[in-house]
């Protein structure tokens, strides 16, 4: 859950051939205005033992009828549905502390009001490794959701978080 009240939750199957990692995936989220579905795949390559490269693609379908309860509604009419992907790299300094750098493009493949319907952005994160809980920090900068329910915007952003792993 965010600052925005934007829960998610998702599931995946994940394998691993030799030096070939697998995962197939689906996620829900929502908040008071909107909901979302993500179903994708990602396939990874470890390099050596502390060098990972990745690629992540999914399709995301958003769901925007609630907002036109709202006090004051939002018209998400257009934009509902977009093909994300992911490039990036994960490389560990250190067995408690990994560095991730990411290239984003992002494709509007419903209808849009925007001359260009491809949006890019790129990420640089560092991951604390401890058990169970996770903390990280990202800087993202580029044309992106800032927020889930939230429209595409050209943006930098600093996001601190966690994981957890069980």
């Amino acid at each position: 859950m965010d600052t925005d009240r934007y829960l998610q939750f998702g599931l995946s199957y994940d394998w691993l051939i030799e030096r070939n990692y697998f995962s197939v995936y689906g996620q829900y989220g929502f908040d008071e205005s909107i909901d979302i579905y993500d179903i994708g795949f990602m396939y990874g390559y470890s390099v050596s033992p502390s060098l990972f490269v990745y690629w992540d693609t999914y399709y995301q379908w958003r769901d925007t009828t609630k907002a036109y309860e709202l006090p004051d509604p939002i018209d998400y009419a257009n934009h509902r549905q977009e093909w994300k992907n992911t490039v990036g790299v994960s490389y560990s300094i250190h067995p408690m502390v990994d560095l991730g750098a990411n290239y984003n493009v992002d494709v509007l493949t419903s209808q849009h009001g925007f001359e260009n319907g491809t949006r890019n952005s790129f990420d640089l994160s560092a991951t604390l490794n401890t058990p169970y809980v996770q903390p990280y920090v990202k800087y993202t900068k580029g044309q992106y959701r800032v927020r889930p329910g939230r429209p595409v915007e050209d943006s930098s952003n600093v996001e601190f978080g966690f994981y957890l792993d069980f």
